[in-house]
């Protein structure tokens, strides 16, 4: 058997609907069936054969309903630093404590000892002492039905599409014979944007469809399946990959776990018996576009239902390996009963979560005017509350027992929004000695808040040459010998090493040497890049850092608005500073009391 990979790329929201409670809401599958590139490959062929009795067409019949050709579903694909992860659907056996962070997942097939479980969900990837979680990004939107005589809307009929969003990855496999594969290969050359689920001549459906190269399926290595447990009985465990459509002994569909444990000894030998399972059933209901009618509807095992097997007999890997290959139930070439064995061995992981940066889609077209100026303020106001959770972040980390007083932090609240923040520096650096204090002995894990609002460097350009920006001859002569990267608090920190504390006068001279200083510093600490930072960090920021230059209003570039966030900053430091030493104060006179 051999095997053709193809990878779906979605350049559009795609909806492949599924059964959903909500009369109001089509559903949306997570992963893209393999029925769907089935009926992509076969309308290609119609396409290039055409004619009427195509039924009567051995290779048409053969490929796509006979089974000699399996189309497996397609799951979410990342690519990273690391490579590319293929995603399977997570088993349901696998849990989290409810309220643990620490990003331990345990699997209740080896190990039930969980006192709040709760089921990550989403797909999951197995290494040799890890697990990676992935969830397909999705979204809804609004719909109104429309009367396709009238050509309005229909009044009082709305509904909502769940869809796939677009920029993900889906792969999967066609799996067949050589012979079969490579005649699909130059039958496909012509496929590249393709239209699939539902709604495609609507908004929906546009992707990218390639293919991969072809290459024999290899015999997989089955460590557990030869080994014997200290009572004597072959364990390992069997885990759906997609739907597992499967029919008892009486022609008749099926989800009791005594049926497919009849059909496994079948296949794997009769002392083979279900220690365990963690099983989740549904209903399987297909549109066939060239019927315009739906497929009988098909109760079935869903993907991520998982067993764990015990048998008394030997069980080869050749036995499990051929299996594997072929698949389990019925509809095969939909990708449907698609399985893995041993694929979970350990009773406990170490879970990432892996995130999917999606790239949007420049338009082609510069944006109307009315259309930039939206987009500006709605930029703009995105940045100001990302400046507004700065300020947030930053005070926590400064504890309410240490923090000044709140006169003191409503004074330094109006010193920062009447300026520029060079303004608030020199204002600081002119306070009493009583306030200063008051701000150094707030200490946070690092820096005092003194360091924080007002810390500054002198550029090395400064040191270099001190005489060129207007200093005296001597005072530049002393500056050249300051260390190079050293921070500062407060401008009068420079008296002791310039010798000011020395000289007559020393305390007029100073004061027109700060003068002069202040146009130089370097303040550190700047909210705005803190803020800018942070957004990097950010799934969706390459999307808005794309979204403002396409509409050239990128916030952070406006130099006006930079110092106006600045402002925000402050304002709301402060004035959540004081809230939450006020605060502090009443909770310590209620347990005063």
């Amino acid at each position: 058997m051999h095997r053709l990979g193809y990878r779906i790329t979605t350049l559009s929201p795609v909806i492949f609907s599924s059964i959903a409670g909500d009369r109001n809401m089509v559903a949306t599958r997570r992963y893209i069936p393999g029925a769907t590139i089935l009926g992509l490959v076969a309308g290609e062929y119609l396409r290039q054969y055409p004619g009427t009795d195509h039924h009567q067409d051995e290779t048409f019949y053969n490929w796509f309903l006979g089974g000699d050709v399996c189309f497996t579903n397609a799951c979410i694909t990342v690519e990273d630093e690391y490579g590319t992860t293929l995603f399977s659907p997570a088993p349901f056996s696998l849990a989290r404590e409810k309220y643990d962070d620490s990003g331990i997942i345990y699997d209740l097939l080896f190990d039930d000892d969980v006192e709040h479980p709760e089921f990550p969900g989403g797909f999951s990837w197995f290494g040799d002492d890890e697990l990676k979680l992935c969830t397909v990004a999705t979204q809804v939107r609004f719909h109104h039905a429309r009367d396709r005589y009238r050509g309005a809307s229909a009044k009082g009929q709305i509904f909502n599409y769940e869809s796939i969003a677009a920029g993900q990855v889906f792969s999967g496999e066609i799996r067949g014979s050589k012979e079969d594969l490579e005649a699909l290969q130059q039958l496909c050359k012509s496929l590249e944007t393709v239209y699939l689920g539902r709604s495609r001549s609507a908004e929906y459906g546009k992707a990218l469809f390639t293919l991969g190269r072809l290459e024999q399926v290899s015999q997989r290595e089955y460590p557990t399946a030869a080994k014997p447990g200290q009572d004597g009985l072959v364990k390992f465990s069997l885990t759906l990959e997609s739907d597992l459509i499967l029919y008892n002994g009486f022609g008749y569909p099926t989800t009791e776990t005594a049926d497919l444990e009849e059909t496994l000894q079948a296949h794997l030998g009769p002392d083979l018996t279900i220690a365990r399972a963690f099983v989740r059933t549904g209903v399987i209901e297909n549109f066939v576009s060239k019927w315009r009618l739906k497929k009988t509807a098909e109760p079935c095992f869903l993907a991520g239902s998982t067993f764990l097997l015990s048998s008394g007999g030997p069980v080869t890997a050749d036995a499990l390996g051929r299996l594997e290959r072929k698949g389990l139930g019925m509809r095969l070439q939909e990708g449907y009963g698609r399985i893995r064995f041993c694929g979970q061995t350990r009773k406990e992981l170490d879970a990432e979560t892996v995130t999917i940066r999606r790239k949007a889609e420049q338009p082609e077209y510069d944006p109307p005017r009315q259309t930039r100026s939206i987009l500006k303020a709605v930029l703009r106001d995105i940045v100001r509350d990302e400046i507004r959770l700065e300020a947030h972040y930053e005070l926590e980390k400064f504890p309410a027992d240490r923090l000044p007083s709140p006169s003191l932090c409503a004074k330094l609240r109006a010193m920062a929004v009447t300026g520029d923040r060079r303004e608030f520096v020199v204002k600081i650096n002119k306070m009493r000695d009583i306030a200063l204090d008051a701000l150094k002995n707030c200490v946070g894990p690092e820096y005092n808040l003194l360091e924080f609002i007002a810390g500054f460097r002198l550029p090395k350009e400064l040191l270099d040459n001190p005489a060129d920006a207007g200093f005296e001859e001597d005072t530049a002569a002393r500056m050249k010998k300051l260390p190079r990267n050293k921070s500062y608090c407060l401008v009068r920190d420079l008296k002791k090493p310039l010798d000011f504390e020395k000289e007559k006068l020393s305390q007029e001279k100073f004061f027109l040497f700060a003068e002069r200083l202040y146009r130089w510093i370097e303040l550190q600490n700047d909210p705005v890049e803190n803020m800018h930072s942070r957004m990097k960090s950010k799934t969706e920021f390459s999307s808005f850092q794309q979204l403002g230059e396409w509409a050239a209003c990128t916030p952070w570039a406006d130099k006006h608005f930079a110092g106006e966030l600045v402002l925000v900053f402050y304002d709301t430091f402060f004035s959540e500073m004081r809230r939450k030493k006020i605060s502090h104060q009443q909770q310590e006179g209620q347990h005063a009391d």
